[in-house]
């Protein structure tokens, strides 16, 4: 394109010389404006004219020049390709192409400056013109036949004239593009239109365009349009579409090639012949610590450690004879050290010879036979070696391949890797470290470390512990699986061989082809029945089930005799093993022993049985108390109402006594229900020991000897006597049955302290001072599986029928209610022996007075003190209430159920100062009362009347001294004070309570 616009100026600057030759007499004007039109027209910086001769120089205008040549006639003379060599500004002609320069140098040596006269000057001008349009011819010759498209078009762009370059390149076959317009040519004529609207106004526009080609195909075109003075317009158009397709696919090659390069793993340097980096990729950067910048411009033997600068000379001029080489050789670091590379370099005739050279890091190499060397040795260390072995085998790897000083592994499963390994005692300072995570799957396992590296760790340390990671965690795992599954064989092998259910195996013919140890439950050895039958051992009316064959599933219950003739019950429960074709290869099976449990649901439903006659016990015993209540209290206040010396005294008396014994009665026939009241008081364990010995010796018999070895120190204890004294019986039955022989029953006392390390309590207890009953027998003894039940309900190692399993789980009870702990110690024969803790006191204010209470105030008669509501669906007793109150100098007001009892406490709630009430009533129960009569007031005082344990406890579980018990039957002087205590008694506040 730029050739093209030289043509174009060149034809400009011939018109523009030809008038100067025809109108220009003066000769010194004639050189100034010829250099005019050189500087001017076609872009010369300076343009002098040589003239032959003499030293005379015309006179010339700025940035024009003339210069003398020595000899011969003056003429203009122009150097196009040299300049002169004393010139004032050392710059080049412009470039022309040869048959440009040749026109206008002719044009202009045909002029003779010593011959200007004006017959001359015609002369001379008429060859000027005759030169000129020679010139111009040979212009246009060229122009016809240019290897471009040339246009020549009016300013709207109506084209004129076209070379034929152009018809080849935009006509239609045959045509000619005279007469058509430059828009027409364009793909987008509005385009075209305003590329000729900038050539008109600024006199020259450059653009790259799409054309529509003389087959119809669009290319890219280089349009150059300059303005002629005449106004017209000279358009060049070179095709640019295969070389813009060229340049696509060589930068697309190039692209391509550095993306090779910069990919490679390989290292990569390009220097000249002289040795200095023009090139390096990324990964030569990150293999020796020098950045890419840095490396450019340095000389190739600053990284060669091994050859100097006369090395390199020679080896670039054998690589410039040969073409390429490979060699070994070492490169040094930036920080100094040495990695092994293995060179490939060749030779290109390129930019004056460039060496390109890669080089492959040989660390990797022999990095990976180690690594595959490991493998094979890890390999082999698995088969004979612990895990903690291979481990520390692989650390010694892991440091020698990154040069460490210290190595570790760190597990996050512990019991798998035990932790961690590597780690020296104490602790060690690490200047640097390298830490890898192992995965299995998406889960991190463990990690591999090291440290203390000399120099910093590179990406090379870092892929090595990451392969070496994969490689250990591989065998490892390897490891823990084979581990593992012995590990489980072992597990369900312990676990079938502990069962106390019988695990059996049956080849296809039904023979025992394997037994666990349980067999040894029914006294036979695994030896005993293999390669038999289980007809062997189940009962002979139970053989023809034990021998089904060919059932996939079986679930049935046999008659098994042991080896001592007992018949026990089991449950055989079977599964047919198939082969892949479904057919029957054996069967595996456990024989469950159900004798125990049908005991237990024989003892089961006894218990049921007894707990039926109990709840009629209890009822029985509590409308019972409600009689009493009456008959003690009525039949006391009789007495009191006698004068001295009645013969009525004694026989009140006599009744007082019959409704005490009555009153044990109900006792006893709530303790046998479970829903007796505990009465608790302080005593000495040791009164209690003295005062049972009596009748523990009548009850062991003569065979058996009583030992006391009892404590001098206090053990006072908060009992309810009575159930201790149950205790103790039950304890001396048990051992009595346990010497059927005769033997000896030692009872001991002391006092102790609990720290909390008593790890065999069956009840725990808290730490404290505690009294201690030891009861030992000489008898059989227990083993630990017995031992380990005997608090069980139902559990009995009596005979069927001697024994319903409870005894001793009452005692466990009892124990635990008085808010102590059992220990029992046995061997099988060495006998027996129970330990009882009880909380022992110690403060004086647990002592118990033994001061009889003042009789009944008679002169507090009046009833005219606080409201006490008294609720009781019985009549008497709720009769005989309202008396006591009366006489404990309240005003009774009294309800015959719930209900009523919430409609007068309502009536009367301003003035009401307690409630005293039974706890089962129809309608509405003592308990719904009164949270029902809390609502309005939190604060209200409450006495609850029952026979029951558990109406006591759920009275006083929430207690905030403004709720107390009294048990039925009670005397009107236990109901009096506890009236009187309880309108004295503070009550806390809520506001205390919820703090």
């Amino acid at each position: 394109m730029e050739h093209e616009g030289q043509l174009d100026a060149a034809l400009t600057a011939l018109r523009h010389l030809g008038r100067v030759f025809r109108n220009e007499r003066d000769p010194n004007v004639l050189v100034d404006r010829t250099c005019r039109v050189m500087t001017e027209r076609l872009g010369f910086a300076r343009a002098w004219v040589e003239l032959g001769g003499d030293d005379r120089r015309p006179s010339s205008s700025p940035g024009h020049h003339a210069w003398p040549m020595s000899g011969g006639p003056r003429r203009m003379g122009t150097l196009f390709a040299t300049e002169p060599p004393d010139a004032p500004v050392s710059r080049a002609a412009l470039e022309l192409g040869p048959e440009i320069a040749e026109g206008l140098a002719h044009a202009l040596e045909t002029i003779e400056l010593d011959a200007l006269t004006p017959s001359a000057l015609d002369t001379q001008a008429r060859r000027a013109q005759q030169a000129l349009r020679a010139s111009e011819a040979k212009l246009r010759s060229y122009l016809e036949h240019a290897p471009v498209g040339v246009l020549v078009s009016t300013a709207a762009g109506v084209l004129l004239e076209a070379n034929a370059a152009a018809d080849a390149l935009l006509a239609e076959e045959g045509l000619h593009l005279e007469g058509g317009t430059l828009p027409e040519l364009a793909v987008e004529p509005a385009a075209m239109q305003a590329h000729l609207q900038i050539a008109n106004s600024a006199g020259r526009a450059q653009s790259t365009l799409p054309l529509v080609s003389a087959t119809g195909q669009v290319l890219q075109a280089s349009v150059d349009t300059v303005r002629l003075d005449s106004g017209q317009l000279l358009t060049t158009v070179l095709d640019l579409t295969d070389r813009l397709a060229a340049e696509r696919g060589l930068r697309e090659r190039e692209a391509q090639y550095r993306g090779v390069i910069e990919s490679s793993v390989d290292g990569f340097l390009m220097s000249d012949l002289a040795g200095r980096i023009v090139e390096a990729n990324e990964a030569y950067a990150r293999q020796s610590g020098y950045s890419r910048e840095a490396l450019l411009g340095m000389w190739a033997w600053e990284l060669d450690a091994d050859r100097t600068e006369e090395d390199w000379d020679r080896g670039a001029q054998v690589l410039q004879a040969r073409g390429g080489l490979t060699f070994e050789t070492a490169h040094r670091r930036k920080d100094g050290s040495l990695w092994q590379v293995e060179v490939v370099a060749s030779y290109r005739s390129v930019a004056g010879g460039r060496v390109f050279a890669f080089f492959r890091d040989l660390s990797h190499r022999q990095r990976s036979e180690v690594l595959t060397r490991t493998r094979l040795e890890l390999a082999r260390l698995a088969e004979t070696s612990s895990v903690d072995v291979l481990l520390r085998f692989a650390l010694d790897t892991a440091k020698s391949l990154t040069e460490s000083g210290t190595g570790f592994f760190d597990f996050v499963d512990e019991e798998k890797g035990r932790g961690r390994v590597g780690f020296p005692p104490g602790h060690m300072a690490r200047a640097r470290e390298l830490v890898v995570p192992i995965h299995r799957g998406s889960r991190v396992v463990a990690a591999i470390g090291v440290g203390n590296k000399a120099s910093p760790y590179t990406d090379e340390d870092l892929d090595t512990l990451s392969t070496l990671a994969d490689v250990v965690i591989d065998t490892v795992a390897r490891r823990w699986a084979e581990a593992q599954l012995q590990a489980s064989e072992a597990r369900y092998r312990s676990l079938v061989e502990n069962m106390e259910d019988i695990v059996y195996s049956l080849d296809e013919e039904g023979r025992v082809s394997y037994v666990s140890g349980a067999i040894s439950h029914l006294g036979y050895r695994p030896a005993d029945v293999m390669g038999q039958g289980l007809d062997a051992l189940v009962h002979p009316e139970d053989g023809t089930a034990a021998t089904t064959r060919g059932v996939a599933r079986l679930n049935q219950e046999l008659r098994v005799v042991d080896w001592s003739g007992a018949v026990r019950t089991m449950r055989d429960t079977r599964r047919a093993l198939e082969d892949e074709d479904g057919v029957i290869s054996g069967y595996v099976g456990v024989l469950t022993d159900l004798t125990q449990q049908r005991q237990t649901e024989e003892a089961l439903r006894l218990a049921q049985k007894m707990e039926a006659i109990g709840r009629l016990a209890g009822g029985v015993a509590h409308d019972f108390n409600n009689l009493l209540s009456v008959i003690l209290s009525l039949t006391g206040f009789a007495l009191e109402d006698l004068p001295p010396g009645s013969s009525l005294r004694a026989d009140l008396q006599d009744v007082l006594k019959a409704g005490e014994r009555a009153s044990t009665l109900t006792r006893q026939l709530l303790a046998f229900s479970r829903r007796q009241v505990l009465s608790p008081k302080v005593v000495s364990l040791n009164r209690v020991v003295e005062e049972m010995q009596g009748m523990l010796r009548r009850l062991i018999g003569e065979d058996i000897e009583l030992v006391s070895r009892l404590s001098e120190e206090d053990t006072r204890v908060r009992v309810d006597v009575g159930q201790l004294e149950q205790v103790i019986l039950n304890l001396a039955v048990n051992a009595r049955d346990a010497m059927p022989t005769g033997g000896q029953l030692l009872l001991e006392t002391n006092p102790t302290e609990v720290t909390g390390d008593e790890s065999e309590l069956q009840l725990t207890v808290p730490p404290g001072p505690y009294a201690r009953l030891r009861i030992t027998d000489t008898g059989v003894g227990m083993d630990d599986a017995t031992r380990s039940r005997i608090f069980e309900p139902f559990f009995t190692t009596k005979e069927h029928g001697k024994g319903t399993g409870l005894g001793l789980a009452t005692v466990y009870g009892i124990v635990n209610q008085s808010g102590g702990g059992i220990m029992v110690y046995s061997q099988p024969g060495r006998g027996t022996s129970f330990d009882i803790l009880l909380p022992r006191l110690t403060a004086p204010e647990d002592f118990v007075s033994t001061i009889t209470p003042p009789p009944i105030p008679h002169e507090v008669l009046n009833g005219r003190g606080p409201v006490v509501l008294v609720v009781e669906d019985d009549e008497g007793v709720r009769t005989l209430a309202e008396r006591v109150v009366r006489l404990a100098g309240c005003q009774p007001i009294t309800a015959p159920d719930g209900l009523a009892g919430l409609k007068l406490a309502e009536e009367n709630q301003d003035r009401l100062a307690l409630v005293l009430t039974d706890v089962v009533m129809p309608a509405l129960n003592g308990h719904d009362l009164v949270r029902r009569l809390r609502i309005r007031n939190p604060e209200l005082r409450v006495i609850f009347m029952s026979g029951y344990a558990q109406d006591m406890s759920e009275a006083l579980g929430a207690s905030n001294g403004s709720t107390d018990f009294i048990a039925k039957p009670f005397t009107p002087g236990k109901l009096v004070k506890r009236i009187q205590q309880m309108l004295k008694q503070p009550v806390m506040a809520r506001a205390e309570r919820s703090s």
